[in-house]
């Protein structure tokens, strides 16, 4: 009975996002069945798609969920559940108005009183809805190309193309239902800004958001998008692209004749010496808060060029990240310095073996630890480094491998095989006699037991990122749902390498399979726009469906070593 209820719900494309604190237990939805083909359209009777959403929430009711945090019982929820699902429907429908004046106490307000709400909830655990495949949008156009709008200008229920909105931060940014803040623009007039899938934000404390979005910055947003929040309570601006937020900084021209209304204020980013961004940078990298961490470090760099600590220490934050393109670059910058000091060169260069290495580029980290020997012969982890290498590209060479000492390793760490990627007797081609499309096939003929694919993710959620909420989340594009929070994290880091990984990193998964959303171009490799903090534009719609349409899980108990392969979008 339940899973006819939680189909009909994913079935009829059901849109909405919850938010409701105190799920009383969290972990009641892994006990049921999680996952399922949807075979209907995406087109449904809206009474249908009602009736679907009670049905669901009377499932979560049966669960356990209830609502601590208000003196309300659970019909007054699920009321409130269809009612905001109902208003969203209703909201695509309508024309676009006017954006309404908002002034800046307002909007700051507003944003105090959402803030407010949720830490007067506390921070208990809470169940998120939300749907994975919806439209979303993306600028590729530079700024040079795009006309400046004020707010007054702009209209809610509409994306303004060819057009960018100057605005300042007027409030510390929370992690609301997205990364939320306030701005003015020019002429004083203020909106909500909505931000999501920006990188370091999933988890991110307020120390994070502050280094991240620091108030008083100047930001340009590529052609904005107004709509209403989903409660209709109030107007904003949403951002589903990372890319499309832009930092303005001082003397750029884009700020030429422009006047403040409210009167001018300092860069927050220039307000401060690179000493000091140095120091924010590490105090976020003792808390391993890496993204916020290599943020400030570049703030640093971006005042001293040659602050090779800096450089050097963002470089081992990004490796952090599994951003080895990245943390390269920083490196190359430090070894192409004159006169270097002998140990900050041995830095350089034992970090950039980590680099490749970690990016699967044995050769090249292996001329690295070597040329570390050169500088410090009883340099024992360059020693190691060597080590290592060596015996990875045994394993890319060969394909023989000790999977006893891998899997031991593995539970014993908690990390990710320490492995070499191998290809044996297979290869991609075009299937035209299965109807096109791509396959693997056989270069020749294969033995028994004989080893024919290792290859790391391109992105994987572990135990390690399993802090999040509980979430019960439905796609649009597969009709599957999930409880865990696994395959958002997998997203989120598909994006965080692509915000900053290399053409080839970028080549390798643009050219996955992404379903109704066109063949793969090159046009996506790089940004158009040179003010951009990230290496290109980022297609969200298109990263959600390569990661849906291509991603698997594994559900393992750790107490009898069993797996279960489930379509949870685990890996990437």
């Amino acid at each position: 009975m339940k899973r006819k209820i939680i189909e009909k719900c994913l079935n009829s494309r059901i849109s909405l996002r919850v938010a409701v604190r105190g799920l009383s237990n969290p972990l009641a939805l892994r006990s049921r069945e999680r996952h399922f083909a949807s075979t209907s359209s995406s087109e449904g009777d809206p009474s249908e798609r009602l009736k679907a959403l009670t049905g669901l929430f009377s499932f979560l009711k049966e669960i356990g969920f209830r609502d601590k945090s208000e003196e309300k019982d659970e019909g007054d929820i699920m009321a409130w559940a269809i009612n905001a699902h109902k208003t969203e429907m209703e909201e695509k429908l309508q024309p676009p108005f006017p954006m309404p004046y908002i002034s800046p106490q307002s909007s700051m307000l507003q944003l105090a009183m959402l803030r407010q709400s949720g830490e007067a909830k506390g921070n208990q655990p809470g169940l998120r809805h939300t749907v994975v495949g919806q439209e979303s949008h993306h600028s590729t156009r530079p700024l040079e190309s795009l006309s400046k709008i004020s707010l007054q200008e702009m209209q809610v229920r509409r994306r303004h193309e060819e057009k960018y909105l100057l605005c300042r931060t007027i409030s510390p940014a929370s992690r609301l239902f997205g990364i939320m803040f306030a701005v003015e623009d020019p002429n004083a007039w203020a909106q909500i800004i909505s931000i999501h899938n920006y990188p370091g934000t999933q988890h991110a404390n307020e120390k994070e958001l502050e280094t991240l979005f620091p108030v008083d910055s100047v930001i340009a947003i590529r052609e904005p998008w107004a709509k209403t929040a989903s409660s209709a309570s109030h107007t904003l601006i949403h951002v589903d692209s990372p890319s499309d937020i832009i930092f303005v900084q001082e003397g750029d021209k884009l700020l030429a004749n422009v006047q403040w209304s409210s009167g001018p204020r300092p860069s927050p980013i220039l307000s401060r010496s690179e000493s000091e961004w140095k120091s924010v940078g590490d105090s976020h990298f003792q808390e391993q808060e890496y993204f916020a961490s290599s943020v400030a470090y570049l703030r640093a760099i971006k005042c001293q060029p040659s602050l090779t600590d800096a450089r050097l220490n963002r470089s081992l934050a990004l490796m952090r990240l599994e951003l080895y393109d990245a943390a390269l670059d920083e490196l190359r910058e430090v070894l192409g310095m004159v006169d270097l000091p002998p140990e900050v060169r041995q830095r350089a260069l034992y970090l950039s073996g980590q680099a490749h290495y970690g990016e699967g580029h044995y050769k090249q980290a292996l001329e690295a630890y070597r040329q570390c020997l050169v500088l410090n012969q009883t340099y024992q982890d360059a020693h190691s480094g060597i080590q290592l290498c060596e015996r990875r590209m045994m394993e890319q060479a060969k394909g023989n491998f000790d999977w006893n000492t891998v899997l031991q390793e593995t539970l014993t760490s908690g990390n990710e095989a320490d492995i070499a990627d191998f290809v044996g007797p297979i290869k991609v081609a075009p299937l035209r006699h299965r109807d096109g499309g791509r396959g693997v096939i056989a270069t020749r003929n294969i033995t028994a037991g004989e080893v024919l694919l290792v290859a790391k993710p391109f992105a994987v959620a572990n135990q390690r990122d399993a802090k999040m909420e509980p979430v019960f989340a439905s796609s649009a594009l597969t009709g599957q749902i999930s409880d865990k929070s696994d395959y958002l994290t997998v997203i989120q880091k598909c994006i965080d390498k692509l915000c900053m990984g290399s053409d080839d990193t970028a080549r390798d998964f643009y050219t996955l399979y992404a379903g109704d959303k066109g063949p793969y171009s090159d046009a996506l490799l790089r940004t158009k726009e040179a003010r951009n903090t990230f290496a290109r534009d980022i297609d969200h719609a298109r990263v959600e469906a390569v990661c849906m349409l291509n991603g698997f899980g594994l559900q393992q108990d750790f107490g009898d070593i069993q797996t279960e392969t489930h379509n949870d979008f685990g890996q990437g």
